[in-house]
Order: structure tokens, then sequence, then C-alpha cells
């Protein structure tokens, strides 16, 4: 069995965060508390690292599936499920992206994709590399759910990413109204940079020309909730 690294209380929520498991941190909250669901929604959640999403949301809806490329997220996932009454065994699968469920279709997708900008000498095949590697530019996962999106969600479907200012919203934006979405930034927060994005701040400031805010002897940046609804684009289907 996985170690137990520490536990975690959301409202009446119990989580245990296990080794090798991204823990949630603020913008995954900051994500989790902008959606909008409805109680017969079917929700997929990409990316769903311990679990806080499959049981925030998953307790708000008809049926809640997700998926994560770590196969210790999911069993995390599962069995937080278990210790907040919710049955997600056969519904949490380990899997790249939209893979795991080609044939289903769904009324809410949301993510909070791997993006930390990642020369090629820093990338790691590594829990810690599948949580925030997001190639060059930051982009590789966000344009991978762009672009397939679509297939998988219900007409009058939305998808909600959170998306870091650092990685282009306006190219994101653009793309999702050329594909006959209406993309709007819903919400703006600004966090603290993580270990793992410390490390990487010259590049990132000084390769990639991004902002970066700094402040009380700390490093900052800011994070959107990008909502995506059908028909509001530069062209309608």
């Amino acid at each position: 069995m996985n170690k137990i690294k520490h536990l975690m209380i959301l409202g009446d929520n119990l989580f245990v965060l296990q080794d090798e498991v991204q823990e949630a941190r603020e913008d995954t909250l900051f994500l989790i508390e902008s959606i909008e669901t409805e109680p017969a929604d079917v929700v997929l959640e990409i990316g769903v690292g311990m679990g806080i999403g499959a049981i925030l949301i998953g307790k708000k809806v008809k049926k809640f599936y997700g998926v994560d490329v770590n196969e210790k997220a999911v069993k995390n996932t599962i069995m937080n499920g278990y210790l907040n009454g919710l049955e997600l065994s056969n519904n949490i699968k380990v899997g790249d992206c939209f893979t795991p469920f080609q044939k289903k279709k769904f009324d809410v997708i949301f993510s909070n994709p791997p993006q930390l900008p990642t020369p090629p000498e820093k990338e790691r095949a590594d829990w810690i590399g599948w949580a925030n590697n997001g190639g060059e530019d930051g982009r590789k996962i966000i344009d991978k759910i762009i672009k397939e999106f679509d297939k998988y969600l219900n007409p009058f479907g939305k998808l909600f990413l959170l998306h870091f200012e650092i990685c282009n919203i306006a190219k994101t934006i653009d793309f999702l109204e050329n594909r006959g979405f209406k993309g709007e930034i819903v919400s703006t927060k600004e966090v603290p940079f993580g270990k793992l994005s410390f490390e990487r701040l010259d590049y990132i400031s000084k390769v990639l020309g991004k902002p970066i805010i700094k402040k009380d002897r700390w490093y900052y940046h800011n994070v959107s909730i990008i909502r995506a609804t059908a028909g509001g684009g530069k062209y309608e289907y």
C-alpha cells in the first residue's frame, strides 16, 4: 500500500495524500470553486491528482469520471472516494487526456493541466514531471485538451480550464473562438510559485520573457479560469 504523506480536511470531507501524488494547491481549489454544474450533469476531470475535484464536484452531479497518467493518483482518488462516500472505482482511469473515454460525452469537462514551462533538459518522467511539465512554452497539454475536447462535449456543455497567464491565455481564447466556441476569462487569481516553478524562474522570465510578480520576498503569477461554451466564436457550427 502506498504511504500516506498527510491528511487534509475540507468542510465535511477528509482527504489523504499518498506518496508520489501531487498535492492539491491553491490553484486547484480556485478552479473547483469556479466550476458551474447542475445535478443532472455528467462530468469529466482531466488530471484528478489526489481527488479533491472528484469528491467536491462528484457529490453534486449525476456521474463523475476522471483520468490521470499517474496510476498512484488514480488509486489515491478512488481511496478518497471511499472515505467520503463515493464509489469511483469504475469511473477513474489511468490514461492520457481523453484516451479512456473515447465513446463518452460530458456536460462539463474541467482540468488544471500540467503547464509549467519546461526546457528539454529539465524534462522528467516521474510523478513530479507528469503533474507539472508543460513543454517548452507550457502549452503542451493545454493544446492537447483544447484540440480534442469538443468531440467529448454534449451540446451546450462547458469546458473549464485553469490557465497560467505565462502560457498565453489570448492564444487559447483565439483558438477556441476559431472552433466556434465562446472563450472567456471568468476569474483571475494571484498565486505563489511552487518549489519546482521557483527553480525555473530564470527560464520563464529571461528565455520566455513572461511576467513574474515579486513581493514579500516571494514570487507569484496570475492564473485564470477559462470557460468555453458552444456557439459563441467567430463562426458557428
